[in-house]
């Protein structure tokens, strides 16, 4: 006798299969196609010397919080550490609890590597909730990497979060 349950491995397989043929035929539920525009910041980037002794760390990322900040329709940033406890946040509060959407960030990053074949954590994440656009982007510092986690109310794009990533990782290697 064969159930229906999760250890269905065929069942599985179909499943994974059918996403993988659907992948690139995603519809948004408003209909509204994607804008190809990459969101940019429309700020210059901080330029603390981070050599100066009265310069703090968290001096640095805040002032590369509120840049992002500055991005069209960015309404909240964050910076969260492995274990999902944020290191930073900036932005409006809005009805979002950054705490728990830090976890399950940082959770899910966790659960896709343990469902793709070699077991390779994503680099970022994206989608959409409601009106809302949150994404969490993985900087790969040492001794620990950090997850940049933004909300927006414009859509972003895995351009304009490579770019926020790539800008970031290398001012943050700068900060002693």
């Amino acid at each position: 006798m064969k159930f229906d349950s999760s250890y269905d491995r065929d069942k599985a397989r179909r499943l994974v299969a059918n996403l993988q043929t659907r992948k690139n035929t995603a519809v948004l539920m408003n209909k509204e196609p994607v804008r190809n525009a990459v969101a940019l910041p429309t700020g210059g980037m901080p330029n603390l010397d981070v050599n100066d002794p009265g310069v703090y760390r968290q001096d640095v990322i805040n002032g590369l919080l509120d840049w992002l900040l500055s991005t069209e329709g960015m309404a909240r940033v964050m910076l969260v550490d492995q274990r999902g406890l944020v290191v930073a946040d900036r932005g409006e509060t809005g009805d979002w609890d950054m705490e728990s959407l830090a976890c399950h960030m940082i959770e899910a990053l966790g659960l896709l590597s343990r469902v793709r074949e070699g077991g390779h954590s994503p680099d970022m994440l994206l989608w959409q909730s409601g009106d809302w656009w949150p994404a969490a982007v993985v900087l790969p510092l040492e001794p620990e990497p950090l997850v940049l986690g933004v909300v927006s109310s414009v859509t972003l794009t895995p351009e304009s979060l490579s770019f926020f990533r790539r800008r970031l990782y290398e001012r943050m290697l700068e900060t002693p």
